[in-house]
């Protein structure tokens, strides 16, 4: 059953027929039920299916880092536009599925190179984390700090995003595993409401 929220000449949410209502960031809109299709599971669309659910599964656990990481994306959001920018990243491997590449990972929309955010690695399940205080002169005064981490050895990763103003932190990362030398990719990045700098990526 549909509901009139502004009268006979406003929005609506709900369904009327074929017809669906519902609104958005504050903005109404409708839209009509898709047509029925009688074989849903084309090679196409299966192709499709698997390519969005291996992009799913590799950007979930830095969410948070994309939410900070993707600025001023307009009215799509920032997940569904790191989605969009990540599919063409996609490989197949080995066994034909397709497969999202650490070091090919899009979790930022900036261009700015930024680089001095330092990750002390030494210890693998406890990282430290340091920058140099922003001042009210730099593009990133008031920035969030992003760091994220995938572990090649479980194949587990973590995010982690932050206000830029102590200057330093230290992260448990405990929960990914340990990592042999060399199978931990480490991704840094700043941002602010309007600005992104871009993805840092290394292995240590």
């Amino acid at each position: 059953m549909a509901t009139y929220k502004q009268g006979i000449l406003g929005s609506f949410s709900g369904k009327v027929g074929n017809v669906v209502g519902a609104s958005w960031r504050g903005t109404a809109y409708m839209r009509s039920l898709p047509k029925a299709v009688r074989n849903p599971k084309t090679q196409k669309q299966v192709e499709a299916r698997n390519r969005l659910s291996a992009v799913v599964a590799a950007l979930k656990p830095f969410k948070d880092f994309i939410r900070a990481g993707f600025v001023k994306t307009g009215s799509v959001s920032p997940w569904s536009t790191a989605i969009k920018a990540n599919i063409p990243a996609l490989s197949k491997d080995d066994d034909g599925n397709w497969t999202l590449q650490p070091s090919n990972f899009v979790l930022t929309n900036g261009t700015k190179v930024y680089n001095d955010v330092q990750v002390d690695t030494a210890d693998l399940t406890s990282v430290g984390v340091s920058w140099p205080t922003f001042s009210v002169d730099d593009d990133f005064y008031g920035a969030t700090i992003m760091v994220g981490f995938f572990n090649e050895d479980t194949g587990r990763s973590c995010s982690l995003a932050f206000p830029g103003l102590s200057g330093s932190m230290v992260l448990d990362i405990s929960e990914i595993g340990e990592a042999s030398a060399g199978k931990l990719h480490v991704f840094t990045a700043v941002a602010t409401a309007d600005l992104a700098s871009a993805l840092n990526h290394k292995t240590v």
